[in-house]
């Protein structure tokens, strides 16, 4: 994964962090249990594990893309890429 963020009149920021750092069976159970307390909705940690493991599989089918690309109205961009 590769975060970017741009500042107006900062340097911009760019960092990578490995996949298989969050997309794991800790991370899937923690997310889970943060879910079901702050939301209505349950979702199991098994659920979240499947949607990672999709996240996998579709960057080893389509290479990098973008996951969230956001631009503020004062310059400000924060681009995640998978």
């Amino acid at each position: 994964m590769k975060i970017y963020i741009k500042e107006e009149n900062h340097h911009p920021i760019q960092f990578s962090i490995p996949n298989s750092l969050f997309m794991n069976h800790m991370v899937a159970s923690i997310g889970s249990n943060v879910v079901k307390k702050t939301n209505d909705i349950q979702i199991s940690s098994k659920d979240i594990y499947k949607l990672f493991k999709v996240l996998k599989d579709s960057k080893q089918t389509f290479g990098n893309y973008c996951l969230v690309e956001v631009e503020s109205s004062d310059g400000e961009i924060i681009r995640i890429d998978l």
